[in-house]
């Protein structure tokens, strides 16, 4: 029957496309409408790429080198889920030929691959983050290293905060991928950034684990006793605070201080799915720590072991 060939791409768990000889898609089965939320008719076209991530453009080129040349294409791109969260996507096309060669048609499969591209991403930013902190035994430039390299490759901004003896936190490290942010963040994180979830956030030091903390909501920050909430509000809007995540680092006494990711609406994007990445990357700042630590107790000691003999002599 005529229903027959749609009814199959329909059943595929992979969302599945075609597109006309210019490229334009023609079909795509409900998947996509799944996935996106955008309706089929407004995604035909060229109108399927308002759901690809700003930063993944280069796709677009390689399908219409594709269409221009008739070689298969293979790409690996964002694509905007309903919830406004960007997976990985890997989608390939063939083209269709007539018995003269001719390209009548383009078929298409896009399918989800995001968790492979995380494993391979947490591999990749463990490797990379060894590198960096390895760098230097200064404590300082091991918290700035750290800080520059989630900017860099995970976050939109980071900052590292130390404990002080009373218990309170002070800003040790605060980088931004943009640097004309770069001021405001600091700001941000010397004055408010750690009464950002209140209880939650008592909470998390206690459990000693990963926190994902959704946009901000200034009436639950007021409610925290803010100094100055109006300047909050300012900072808030200007920085573009939408997901942070929390870490803490340990010592061997007890908490050292606090990792902390975060991203801007458009930019990077961290969910559930990126505390394990964020754990393990704690790790690595905690143990460049602890050498940075232990190398400036032996610098002291032998310091005072200098001092020592030359006060006897």
């Amino acid at each position: 029957s005529s229903r027959g060939p749609r009814s199959i791409p329909e059943a595929m768990p992979q969302i599945v496309w075609t597109a006309t000889v210019d490229g334009k898609l023609d079909y795509i089965n409900g998947r996509w409408q799944q996935y996106t939320g955008l309706t089929i008719r407004e995604s035909l076209g060229a109108g399927w790429t308002d759901a690809l991530h700003r930063d993944d453009a280069a796709s677009i080129a390689l399908w219409e080198n594709a269409v221009a040349t008739g070689s298969d294409y293979e790409a690996e791109y964002r694509l905007r889920r309903a919830d406004g969260l960007f997976r990985w996507m890997l989608s390939r096309a063939v083209a269709m030929r007539d018995q003269k060669g001719k390209i009548v048609k383009w078929f298409g499969t896009t399918t989800d691959i995001q968790s492979q591209r995380r494993r391979e991403l947490t591999l990749q930013c463990l490797d990379e983050a060894a590198d960096v902190l390895g760098q230097s035994l200064d404590i300082s430039s091991v918290m700035t290293g750290a800080a520059r390299f989630v900017a860099r490759r995970i976050a939109d901004w980071c900052a590292i905060y130390v404990c002080r003896p009373d218990g309170s936190m002070a800003a040790g490290a605060i980088e931004h991928c943009d640097p004309a942010k770069a001021a405001l963040a600091l700001e941000f994180a010397h004055e408010y950034a750690l009464q950002l979830s209140g209880a939650t956030f008592d909470a998390f030091i206690r459990v000693g684990k990963a926190l994902l903390m959704p946009a901000v909501l200034l009436e639950t920050l007021r409610e925290a006793g803010l100094h100055d909430p109006i300047r909050f509000g300012q900072l808030v809007q200007q920085l573009d605070i939408c997901t942070t995540i929390c870490v803490p680092l340990r010592a061997a006494d007890g908490l050292w201080g606090v990792l902390q990711l975060v991203t801007t609406p458009g930019g990077r994007t961290l969910n559930e799915e990126d505390l394990p990445l964020a754990q393990l990357l704690a790790k690595r700042v905690e143990t460049a720590l602890a050498n940075a630590i232990r190398f400036e107790a032996k610098g002291r000691e032998a310091r005072s072991l200098i001092f020592l003999a030359a006060a006897g002599e």
